[in-house]
């Protein structure tokens, strides 16, 4: 028998309230979670397809359904045979197989492909892959770039010199990527790139005591003080060498 913590028959037993847990990799949050579901299962005997178990991965969920088929086999060996408790637990172990334990894109999916009548979208319908999403956004942003080359923008052709290359905008499409994912990463996508935007409307007061000024300064300091130290590593290196006095004087200036 398990020797929980106090935390984790915490986790395990409160009931009817909204409840958050954080802890470490390797401390038990799954097997907390199982016996929490068998908890549910007991107190409010409530059948397994009545659930929804929330994954991060397939591959986690295929473990959790397999822990919890393991638990309900347990809770069934203590049961005396033919016995109302015993019954029920049987009667989960049927359930489990439609029981909705998953990832959240997977439980999505299935109420989409259950209801598609009602949201007029073809049942045949598939997730695209990342591949997919990317071929998607670089002809959005071919046909974005063209639309907007089309029209005389000093800022955009400015944009363009500084980032694209002579031959094509390659480089300028991946910058775009680039950000386009690092904004998407943000909680509130949308309302942090108004929030960066502002900051060039700040004063120059504003700007130097902004997190952004701070952040580039903190560095440029550490690279400044990164290329001195290759620099002073050069000077040992040539100071007793022969030959090397112009490298000596050119390291010494810089």
């Amino acid at each position: 028998m398990t020797n929980w913590t106090e935390e984790q028959k915490q986790a395990i037993r409160s009931l009817d309230q909204d409840l958050l847990l954080s802890a470490a990799a390797g401390s038990g949050k799954t097997a907390v979670l199982v016996q929490r579901i068998i908890h549910i299962m007991k107190t409010k005997k409530v059948n397994l397809d009545q659930l929804l178990i929330v994954t991060f991965t397939n591959a986690a969920a295929g473990e959790m359904r397999e822990r919890i088929h393991g638990a309900i086999m347990e809770e069934l060996g203590r049961q005396e045979p033919g016995s109302e408790e015993g019954r029920y637990f049987r009667k989960q172990t049927r359930m489990l197989k439609r029981c909705s334990i998953g990832t959240m894109h997977s439980f999505c999916l299935d109420i989409i492909r259950t209801y598609f009548h009602l949201v007029d979208v073809d049942p045949n319908f598939r997730i695209m892959d990342s591949n997919d999403a990317l071929l998607i956004k670089r002809n959005l942003i071919g046909e974005l770039l063209e639309e907007a080359f089309a029209e005389p923008d000093a800022l955009l052709a400015g944009l363009a010199e500084m980032f694209g290359a002579a031959k094509d905008d390659a480089a300028l499409d991946e910058l775009l990527l680039r950000v386009y994912d690092f904004i998407l990463s943000q909680p509130r996508p949308w309302e942090w790139l108004d929030s960066k935007c502002a900051e060039f409307s700040l004063s120059y007061e504003e700007f130097l005591a902004g997190p952004s000024w701070l952040a580039w300064r903190k560095q440029t300091e550490e690279y400044l003080h990164n290329m001195r130290a290759y620099f002073q590593r050069g000077l040992d290196l040539l100071w007793d060498a022969d030959g090397f006095d112009g490298y000596r004087g050119t390291l010494q200036q810089e």
